[in-house]
């Protein structure tokens, strides 16, 4: 026998099983228990519904019942179970604990919120069962893939801190690295209390609340205290932190509201408040609907020898499975172009002369109940009208009247905002990047200052400038463009321009000398001072930059490492100049920091094999072959025994499919020196778009 008459039975009751309502059936138990360890979840389930059958509802039969319905998927048995157990133990926390566990498998994660507090409010004792990290981390990942990012992390941390497990420590990382926003970056950490001040007992019972996992006790503590005190930041700073860990976005938006209006006009403080307000608001800003067009073909053959010859239609790959789950998978997929595609002209065109991508095209053939079609989905924002009138000059008589349904919806100005293009095949990566910087400029200066924003008061960022009492949104949101973590997003020149425009300045540096940066939001932290504060912030602040990408960090804190004095001993400035190079986005500024990378390590006596095989990769990036073999030489002759350099090297070339570790033939195969063509890392490409086709592909988003 397995079980322990010894240990704790089942039920919780806190009592030995040999004293408890175990004892009478613990060969059951033990039984039932094997046969699940074995994988005989049914006959585990059968087992225990004979014991019941005999010797009643038990608690500890009960418990494990619904732990193995759980297990099972069948929800509805498992919420029966529990709710016998709850019903003889109302007050218990493994019945709330386990209402949570059902609550987030249904899908209904605000229920499982509200049973895990319950479950967390009804904990005896200090010890807090490791098993319950098993709800905070589901509750975690629902939450995750709602985008309440700040609710998912606190859910995630605190199942990390019941159980420590690796996947748990990387999903969590993730979600910081994987955000461009600098806002959604935030780490939201109460403040620690400071000594002797009025409010501290208060405070305190605020942040053992949070420590012990009751982070709605805690909420309700914080509003008292943010009554009794209503002129402490720290306070209600801590209730906006609370909401957003429990995902409660609306009561989450006003308490940041509130601390806004409470902190000193167009301070840094107020402004990261107002960014993080704004930020969980974008989720109720305008959305527009992503409609399907049907239309029915009688000629399919035709209808792809139209679609394969057209200049206003770009290939796309076509997925395996049909998107709509109602036949069998399409058979082409296109794209369609708001103008006729370009010829392999080199550089010669112009922004206006690129075709955009309006939505995509789906053919599929005749099948025994269904006649042939086409699917046109686009979302239907101010270019729909535009984009149905060119579909329907493209296909000529070969389309009927399409049926229409709303499939989806987006946000309006995500849909505005972003884009996908087709560029010539010989395009450059010079030319590439001026199209960029052109288009977000057109994107951010025509699009984004005249949408009119909900948080807003649904008014342009144009008009709201021109009202005093929202000029620290304005602000906010300016400020917030300028710290997006995407390399060349945002360029600093663009927001200058609208700064200049709106008669918004840019905020100076904040001094934090008082404060702890670990408890700050990441906005303050990529503005601090870093002139004024001391060593140990500026390692910290640059540690975390490090640890979750955000860029804006990152550059200042290496160039205040750069030009601060008596750090030479504990800084290497060829890893900093390193850094730098692989944040940067310009091509003469990184060659120029891989340059005095590789100076400061020769000058320390420090081996430049791994600065070697960063340039060798970011000169293959941009199309710069022309001195690749010379670097491949020099770094196989001189540094290829050192540590990394081997597998950095191999990892690059593996990447551009240079070489095959597979192969017998072990020599990179290093292309031939060619024009430069752009390198698409720093837009996103088109979903879909086909692999080896002539499209090149950007896009913007405004910050998440």
């Amino acid at each position: 026998m397995d079980i322990d008459i010894y240990q704790q039975c089942p039920c919780h009751a806190e009592k030995k099983i040999k004293f408890c309502c175990g004892k009478s059936v613990v060969a059951d138990l033990d039984d039932a228990l094997a046969k699940s360890k074995a994988g005989q979840l049914s006959s585990a389930l059968e087992q225990l519904e004979r014991t019941i059958a005999k010797s009643g509802p038990k608690d500890c039969l009960v418990t494990i019942q619904t732990r193995l319905l759980l297990q099972a998927g069948e929800l509805e048995r498992a919420r029966a179970a529990n709710e016998i157990f709850q019903k003889n133990n109302p007050d218990h926390s493994s019945g709330f604990h386990h209402l949570a566990l059902i609550c987030a498998q249904e899908g209904d994660v605000a229920a499982a919120v509200e049973a895990l507090q319950d479950a967390m409010d009804a904990i005896v004792g200090n010890s807090i069962p490791v098993t319950y990290a098993q709800a905070f981390r589901i509750i975690g990942m629902q939450f995750l893939e709602q985008n309440k990012l700040f609710a998912a992390r606190a859910h995630l941390r605190y199942a990390d801190l019941l159980k420590e497990e690796p996947e748990t420590k990387q999903i969590l990382l993730s979600t910081f690295q994987n955000v461009s926003s600098v806002t959604a970056k935030t780490e939201m950490m109460p403040e620690l209390c400071p000594e002797n001040v009025e409010w501290e007992k208060k405070y305190k019972n605020v942040l053992r609340a949070i420590d012990r996992g009751q982070f709605r006790k805690a909420l309700k503590m914080a509003k008292k205290a943010d009554a009794a005190f209503p002129g402490v930041s720290t306070i209600k700073r801590t209730v906006a932190i609370i909401n957003s860990m429990l995902g409660y976005n609306d009561d989450a938006i006003a308490a940041w509201q509130s601390l806004a209006d409470h902190e000193e006009d167009h301070s840094w403080d107020q402004i990261a408040a107002l960014t993080i307000k704004q930020f969980l608001d974008r989720t109720n800003e305008k959305k527009s609907d992503v409609v399907r067009h049907t239309f029915e073909v009688s000629d399919f053959q035709a209808l792809k020898e139209l679609t394969a010859s057209s200049n206003h239609l770009s290939p796309a790959n076509c997925p395996d499975e049909d998107p709509f789950g109602e036949s069998n998978p399409p058979v082409v997929g296109h794209y369609l172009l708001s103008k006729p595609k370009l010829g392999d002209q080199g550089d010669d065109y112009a922004l206006e002369d690129v075709p955009f991508m309006r939505g995509e095209i789906l053919l599929y053939a005749k099948q025994t109940d269904r006649s042939a079609r086409l699917e046109y989905i686009v979302p239907a924002t101010q270019t729909y009208d535009e984009n149905i009138e060119i579909l329907k000059t493209v296909l000529g008589d070969l389309h009927s009247a399409p049926k229409t349904s709303v499939i989806d919806s987006i946000p309006e100005l995500d849909a505005m905002m972003s884009w996908d293009w087709v560029l010539p095949e010989e395009t450059s990566f010079e030319k590439h990047a001026e199209l960029m910087k052109q288009q977000i400029r057109t994107r951010l200066i025509d699009t984004w200052m005249n949408y009119p924003f909900r948080s807003l008061g649904d008014v342009s960022i144009r008009d709201a400038a021109k009202d005093e009492t929202k000029r620290s949104e304005v602000q906010a949101m300016l400020t917030e463009l300028e710290h997006n973590s995407q390399r060349g997003m945002y360029p600093e020149t663009v927001i200058a321009e609208m700064r200049s425009e709106l008669g918004i300045e840019k905020l100076p540096p904040v001094d934090l000398t008082d404060r702890d940066v670990e408890a700050v939001c990441t906005l303050l932290r990529a503005n601090l001072d870093f002139q004024k504060c001391e060593e140990s912030k500026l390692f910290k602040v640059h540690e975390f930059g490090m640890m979750v990408r955000c860029l804006p960090i990152i550059e200042r804190t290496c160039h205040a490492m750069l030009h601060r004095e008596g750090i030479e001993d504990t800084v290497h400035k060829d890893r900093i100049y390193a850094v730098l190079a692989s944040i940067s986005d310009d091509t003469d500024v990184v060659l120029d920091y891989l340059s005095k990378a590789k100076q400061e390590a020769k000058t320390a006596g420090r081996s430049i094999g791994t600065i070697l095989v960063q340039e060798f990769e970011f000169r293959l990036s941009r199309g710069m072959h022309e001195n690749l073999r010379e670097l491949i030489r020099t770094i196989q002759s001189r540094h290829l025994d050192e540590p990394e350099v081997e597998y950095r090297l191999t990892e690059v070339l593996v990447k551009y499919g240079l070489y095959d570790p597979t192969a017998t033939d072990s020599a990179p195969n290093i292309p031939p020196p060619r024009n430069r063509s752009p390198q698409m890392a720093q837009s996103v490409p088109a979903q879909g778009g086909e692999e080896g086709s002539d499209s090149s592909a950007g896009s913007l988003w405004i910050p998440e």
